[in-house]
C-alpha cells in the first residue's frame, strides 16, 4: 500500500480525501518552488552547490540519482515474496544515517587490498595503519573546520563516551571558600548530556538547570535563547579568584525532540567567574545535516568556540558504526588530564608493577585512548569523508536540502484538517511560518496525531501502524527528558504531567495516561539522501491514513432478522480455520476441537513457546480441518497432507510450554514425519502438540476467552472506512477472516451493537460477553496470502481507538446454567442481542 502511493492511484480510492491530495505538489510544482535554478548534476555523482541560495530554495535535485544509485535497498525491496517485503521510505535519520553503497565496497576494498595491524606494534603494517590514524583525525578537523594546532581528536566508541569521558575527568571542585563548581545544562538536554549530572554532584558540584521561564515564548530564535542563558550563568557564578574552581556548560548544537537549533557560539556576557567556565557542545544531532565549525571567529570577541565537541560518526555518513569522536581544545585537555585516574593500553608511557606509579603518554591524544584504537573503523571513517563530501559536496548543501523539504512537510502537515475543520496534528513546539525563523530549525518534526474530538491518539499505535506500512520513524520520549516534559505540558495544560514523564520508561507501551495526555510523541527526521518522493509518500500516507472523512453509516433496514452468518473453528492455534456445514458441539472451554493443538519451539535456553502468526505469519497458510474423525491438515506447495487420527493418542513426551505469560501442559506427538511436515513449511524447527487433558478449560489456547464474536454490519462499516480497500463481496470476507472470529452475526443489527449487550443468545444456547476484544497488528496479517498489510489496523486506529487501544469484536463464553441441552450451535439459529443498564467491560485479546 505504502510503497505504490502516487497522485492518480490515491485519487481513485473510494473515500479518500481528494481536496487534501490535490493540495500536494507535483515534482513539478515542488521543483519550481524549491529549486533555484534547473541543477545538472556535474559529473557521476556530483551535486551542484547551493550555499548561497535562500534556504528554501535548497532542493538538491541530485540525490534523486543519487538514491536510484546508491540507496537501491529504499528504492526496490530486495526480497521479492517475502511476507514482510514492501517499500520503505527511511525517515528516522536522527537515529542514525543510511549509508550508500559505494561506501560499504570502498571500505571493502581497501580492507582487501591493505594490510593493517595494531598500531602499538612497530611492523610495516602497524606503521602504516598509524599514519592513517593520524591522516583520518586531520581530516575530522577539517571537516569540523578546527585549527590542528588549537584543536585535537579522541576517538571514542560514540558520542555518549566522548562526553563520558570529559564528566569523569573533569576538575570539579567543593570548595567552602571559592564556592563548588557548577555544572550548567539547558533542559532540552539527551539523556547522556544530562547523565554528566550524576558524575558532577558526586564530586561536590551544584548542578544548575536553565530553563526557559514559563512566561518565555518558546519559539525564541537562537539568539535570543543564548542570551537568555548567558545571564543566567553569569548571575550564578563566583567573581574571578587564583582559585576559582571549573565550571562546566553543556549544550546541544540541536534539540533531538523539537529540532530548534543554537548557536554553536554562545554569546555569554564577560561576567564575574566566566574566564573558568568550559563549553561542552553535544552536536550528535547537529553534525548528521549542518556544518559545524570551530573557527575563531576574529569579528568578535564575544563569541568561542567551545571546549570540547561530541559526535557520533553513523549519524552522519551511516557507516562506521560504535565510532564517534571527543574534539577538544589542547589546553582543555591539559585541564582534564590530572583528573584521570585510569590508563591503560596505549595511553601510559611506563608503568611499576610494584609501586604505585605510571607515566602518562607524552601525547595529550593518545592519554585518553585507552588500549587498542578501532583502526579499521577508523581508516573507514576516512573514506566514508570521502565519500561524503563526493556524493553532496558540503554540509551547507545538506543542510539546505533537509531545511527546504522539512519546511514542505511542516507546511503540509500543519494545513491538514479533518472533516469538522479541527487539525490533525499537534506540533512541539509549534514553528513559525516561513522567514528567518526557519534558519534555527532542523530536519527534525515531532508531533502527535489528534482526531476529530481533539484527544490524542496513542503514539504508540500511530508508530506500529506506521511501521506495518513501511515508513521507518521514532515514537517515544527520544532520551530527552526535559524537552518532552516542558513541550507536552505546555500543549496538554496538565501541571502533573511532568511527573509522570519522571517515572516513565523509555519503551514502555503505556503511551497515554488515564486523562488521555501523551506520555511520549512521534518523531521525522530527513537526512541527505531524502527526496521530493519520500516526502509526497508521508503525506499522502497521513491523508489517507489519519485525515477523518466524515462518519460513513450504512443502511440496516429491510434485512433479515439476525442469524449466525458464519461459524469458524480454529483446531491448531494461529492457523487457518474451517467451516463446518453441521451443527457443531460445545464442550467445555469452546467449541470442540477450537484452539486443542499448537505448534511449539525452543528458545535457546530450551524453554518451549507456542508460535503464533505475529512471529511466523506464514501460520496463516496452514489449513486444518476436521473430517471423518480425523484431523487433516494441509498447506500450499506442499506435496502431502497429513491425517492424524483423533483418537490416536499423543505418545511423545509431555513438555511445559509457555504461552502469554504462563505455564501450559502439552502432548506431543512421537511420529516424526508429523514434525518434519510443518518444519519444512515454516522453515523453523518446531513440533505439533497437543493441550494435555488435565489442563483447566481455563487455560485454553484462545488468548482470553474461549469465543469471538463479530457483527457483519460493523465490519462492513468499517470496510468502507479504509479507503484502500476495493468492497466486493470477496475482500469482505477476506476483511472477516482477519479478524479470526468464531461467530460472525448479520441481519437487522446496527454497526457495533455488539458492543452494548451482556448476553447473545444463538438458538436455545447462552453466551455472556466478557467485553470488547483489544486488536494488535495480527489483524493485518493477510490470511489468504500471509503477506503484511497496512490495514485494517491503520482505519482501527483512527475510528475504533479508546487511548491506547483498538478494539473489534466482543469475547464471549458460554453460559450453561441459561441454555439448554444438547450443547450445540446450529448454522441456522436466529441471535439475539440482549441488553442491560451496565456496558461490559473491555478485555484485552
Amino acid at each position: 500500500m505504502m510503497g505504490n502511493y502516487n497522485r492518480d492511484s490515491l485519487l481513485c480510492n473510494e473515500g479518500a480525501d481528494v481536496d487534501l491530495l490535490k493540495n500536494l505538489l507535483t515534482r513539478e510544482e515542488f521543483l519550481s518552488r524549491y529549486v533555484a535554478e534547473p541543477a545538472v548534476c556535474d559529473g557521476k555523482l556530483s551535486s551542484k552547490s547551493l550555499e548561497d541560495e535562500h534556504a528554501l530554495k535548497g532542493y538538491n535535485i541530485c540525490v534523486e540519482d543519487i538514491r536510484l544509485q546508491e540507496f537501491r535497498r529504499l528504492e526496490t525491496p530486495p526480497n521479492p515474496g517475502d511476507a514482510r517485503n514492501i517499500k520503505q521510505v527511511y525517515l528516522d535519520n536522527s537515529a542514525n544515517s543510511l549509508y550508500p553503497e559505494g561506501l560499504v565496497e570502498a571500505i571493502m576494498l581497501d580492507l582487501k587490498t591493505n594490510i593493517y595491524s595494531n598500531p602499538h606494534s612497530h611492523s610495516p603494517s602497524a606503521n602504516k595503519t598509524q599514519q592513517k590514524v593520524e591522516e583520518v583525525r586531520n581530516q575530522v578537523l577539517d571537516f569540523f573546520e578546527a585549527d590542528h594546532e588549537e584543536y585535537t581528536v579522541i576517538f571514542t566508541q560514540n558520542a555518549t563516551k566522548a562526553l563520558q569521558i570529559v564528566a569523569e575527568n573533569f576538575p570539579w571542585s567543593q570548595d567552602s571558600t571559592t564556592g563548588s563548581s557548577k555544572f550548567f545544562c539547558t533542559h532540552n538536554a539527551h539523556t547522556s548530556l544530562l547523565g554528566i549530572r550524576s558524575t558532577a554532584i558526586n564530586h561536590g558540584a551544584t548542578f544548575v538547570p536553565i530553563q526557559l521561564s514559563d512566561d518565555t515564548d518558546p519559539i525564541l530564535d537562537a539568539l535570543s535563547y543564548a542570551e537568555t542563558i548567558s545571564s543566567e550563568v553569569s548571575r550564578r557564578l563566583q567573581p574571578d579568584s587564583e582559585n576559582s574552581p571549573f565550571h562546566l556548560f553543556a549544550y546541544p548544537g540541536q534539540c533531538n525532540f523539537t529540532g530548534q537549533k543554537y548557536r554553536q557560539k554562545l554569546p555569554l556576557n564577560k561576567g564575574p567567574g566566566s574566564g573558568n567556565i568550559m563549553f561542552l557542545l553535544d552536536g550528535a544531532s547537529l553534525a548528521s545535516t549542518s556544518p559545524i565549525s570551530l573557527r575563531s571567529t576574529k569579528n568578535s570577541k564575544h563569541e568561542t568556540p567551545p571546549h570540547f565537541l561530541a559526535v557520533s560518526f553513523y549519524k552522519i555518513f551511516g557507516l562506521p558504526t560504535g565510532l564517534g569522536a571527543l574534539i577538544a581544545k589542547r589546553e582543555a585537555l591539559g585541564v582534564l588530564s590530572p583528573q584521570k585516574s585510569y590508563f591503560g593500553g596505549g595511553s601510559v608511557s611506563s608503568i611499576s608493577f610494584s609501586e604505585n606509579w605510571f607515566e602518562p603518554h607524552t601525547s595529550v591524544t593518545r592519554r585518553f585512548e585507552d588500549g587498542t584504537l578501532n583502526f579499521l573503523d577508523i581508516i573507514g571513517l576516512g573514506i566514508a569523508i570521502n565519500y561524503h563530501h563526493r556524493l553532496y559536496g558540503s554540509m551547507s548543501v545538506i543542510c539546505n536540502h533537509t531545511k527546504s523539504l522539512t519546511h514542505y512537510i511542516y507546511s503540509s502537515m500543519s494545513n491538514m484538517r479533518h472533516f469538522n475543520g479541527s487539525p490533525v496534528f499537534v506540533f512541539y513546539p509549534p514553528r513559525p511560518k516561513g522567514g528567518a525563523e526557519i534558519e534555527f530549525w532542523g530536519p527534525i518534526i515531532s508531533f502527535n496525531i489528534l482526531r476529530t474530538d481533539s484527544s490524542v491518539v496513542g503514539p504508540a499505535i500511530a508508530h506500529r501502524v506506521m511501521a506495518a506500512a513501511g515508513f521507518h520513524i521514532r515514537s517515544g520520549t527520544f532520551c530527552n527528558p526535559g524537552g518532552l516534559a516542558l513541550h507536552l505540558a505546555s500543549h496538554s495544560k496538565d501541571s502533573s504531567v511532568k511527573s509522570k514523564l519522571a517515572v516513565h520508561r523509555c519503551g514502555e507501551e503505556k503511551d497515554l495516561d488515564e486523562s488521555g495526555v501523551p506520555l511520549g510523541a512521534l518523531r521525522i527526521s530527513l537526512g541527505a539522501y531524502s527526496t521530493w518522493q519520500d516526502a509526497r509518500a508521508w503525506l499522502a500516507f497521513l491523508i489517507d491514513g489519519f485525515v477523518a472523512r466524515s462518519t460513513i453509516s450504512i443502511d440496516i433496514q429491510d434485512k433479515a432478522t439476525p442469524s449466525l452468518a458464519s461459524m469458524t473453528i480454529y483446531p491448531i492455534k494461529s492457523c487457518r480455520g474451517f467451516r463446518p456445514s453441521n451443527p457443531w458441539p460445545l464442550v467445555p472451554g469452546g467449541l470442540q476441537y477450537d484452539r486443542v493443538w499448537m505448534l511449539i519451539a525452543s528458545d535457546s535456553k530450551g524453554d518451549n513457546f507456542v508460535l503464533n502468526q505475529k512471529r511466523i505469519p506464514k501460520m496463516a497458510l496452514i489449513t486444518p480441518t476436521i473430517q471423518d474423525g480425523k484431523l487433516i491438515i494441509s498447506a500450499p506447495g506442499m506435496t502431502n497432507h497429513l491425517d492424524i487420527p483423533l483418537t490416536d493418542a499423543e505418545t511423545g513426551p509431555e513438555v511445559k510450554v509457555r504461552l502469554m505469560g504462563r505455564k501450559s501442559t502439552a502432548k506431543c506427538y512421537s511420529k516424526l514425519e508429523i514434525d518434519e511436515w510443518f518444519t519444512s513449511f515454516l522453515g523453523i524447527s518446531c513440533r505439533l502438540a497437543r493441550q494435555a487433558e488435565s489442563e483447566s478449560p481455563e487455560l485454553h489456547l484462545a488468548n482470553e476467552a474461549p469465543f469471538l464474536l463479530i457483527n457483519e454490519a460493523s465490519l462492513q462499516q468499517l470496510s468502507f472506512q479504509i479507503p484502500a480497500l476495493s468492497y466486493t463481496d470477496s475482500n469482505l470476507r477476506g476483511l472477516e477472516s482477519a479478524f479470526r472470529a468464531n461467530f460472525m452475526i448479520s441481519g437487522s443489527l446496527a454497526p457495533y451493537a455488539e458492543d452494548e449487550a451482556c448476553l447473545v443468545q444463538m438458538g436455545s444456547q447462552f453466551f455472556k460477553v466478557l467485553g470488547k476484544c483489544r486488536r494488535c497488528q495480527m489483524v493485518n496479517i493477510c490470511q489468504n496470502t500471509a503477506n503484511i498489510l497496512p490495514e485494517p489496523y491503520l482505519t482501527l486506529s483512527k475510528y475504533r481507538a479508546e487511548r491506547s487501544k483498538l478494539y473489534f469484536g466482543v469475547h464471549l463464553t458460554h453460559a450453561p446454567e441459561l441454555s439448554e441441552k444438547p450443547y450445540i450451535i446450529d448454522m441456522k439459529c436466529h441471535i439475539k442481542l440482549i441488553k442491560d443498564n451496565h456496558a461490559p467491560r473491555e478485555t484485552s485479546k
